[in-house]
């Protein structure tokens, strides 16, 4: 069942999730539809204010965090990369750089992304329950097209640290809490992590105290490392026995057989029919022959 609001634009889809509209058993179905969408442009924003805050953690936040990185690494436009490419070191007003009015070259309303960059790819979070990151949330994101990030926060405590990077076929990631905090990881199922060589279960959480932790993160299935749910599955579709080759030459030579039975069968019984009409002649011939010796011996005695 596909889940839908209003007229399915990206902002549509986008604000019910950043803020909590959704029921979070329905979350992934309207994440799947704003991927679509999103996919449709060709990976760009079809947003405006509203929607920039909202977009890019609608989709990291519920599975789609690679498809949020092709945003956030667009290149042309619209796209704060197409604003880098052609010169700026600032968050403009307008997705376009030449209109006419509404161009302050420093406006923080679509400067959601860097915000983003601490929370969808380092995860980094306070805890509603012990905010002021008095608790650190950590929820780092591994995108397919990224081989490292690292992202650093100064908070009350401290500075609080959320970096991975690829070696082979894992992910080491490197967490440090700062002192009188305590931290929570969480890895999204399907990924195999280990903390000081000891497998660990993260997908509901684990909770570590202040201080600096490496973990190893290898994907259940090798050489997956994206949190999207979804991967593309290459299916062939086999026919039922009857309809393979091999059934299709077995009914060829029962055909042959058939045919050369029936061919065999006529032949027979006309062979037959021969036989019987000539039996049958030899027999008129037969009781002629006698009827007329019989009458000949008869007609002298008479």
């Amino acid at each position: 069942k596909v889940i839908l609001y209003d007229k399915v634009f990206q902002t549509e889809q986008s604000v019910p999730l950043f803020w909590g509209i959704v029921p979070d058993s329905l979350k992934h179905r309207v994440a799947g539809v704003l991927a679509d969408k999103v996919k449709e442009a060709n990976n760009h924003l079809d947003v405006g204010i509203l929607g920039t805050k909202a977009i890019l953690s609608a989709l990291s936040d519920n599975g789609y965090a690679d498809v949020a990185y092709a945003i956030a690494s667009q290149e042309t436009f619209p796209s704060w990369g197409w604003w880098i490419t052609r010169g700026a070191t600032t968050l403009y007003e307008n997705w376009k750089i030449d209109a006419d009015d509404a161009l302050s070259l420093n406006h923080i309303m679509f400067g959601e992304i860097g915000a983003w960059y601490f929370k969808g790819l380092g995860g980094i979070k306070p805890d509603p329950e012990l905010p002021g990151f008095k608790r650190v949330i950590l929820t780092p994101n591994f995108v397919d097209k990224l081989d490292h990030f690292e992202a650093e926060h100064n908070g009350p405590y401290g500075k609080i640290v959320s970096s991975w990077k690829r070696k082979g076929n894992m992910i080491e990631y490197s967490v440090t809490i700062p002192a009188n905090s305590t931290g929570r990881v969480y890895f999204p199922a399907g990924k195999q992590a280990t903390l000081n060589g000891k497998r660990i279960n993260a997908v509901r959480g684990l909770d570590v105290k202040a201080g600096s932790y490496v973990f190893e993160v290898k994907s259940s299935s090798e050489g997956l490392y994206s949190n999207n749910p979804y991967k593309k599955l290459a299916i062939t579709i086999l026919p039922p026995p009857w309809l393979t080759w091999w059934a299709y030459l077995i009914y060829i030579i029962i055909a042959v057989v058939l045919i050369e039975v029936i061919r065999r069968t006529a032949f027979t019984m006309l062979r037959l029919r021969q036989r019987i009409a000539v039996e049958k002649k030899l027999a008129d011939l037969k009781l002629s022959f006698f009827t007329n010796v019989s009458h000949e011996l008869r007609t002298p005695l008479t």
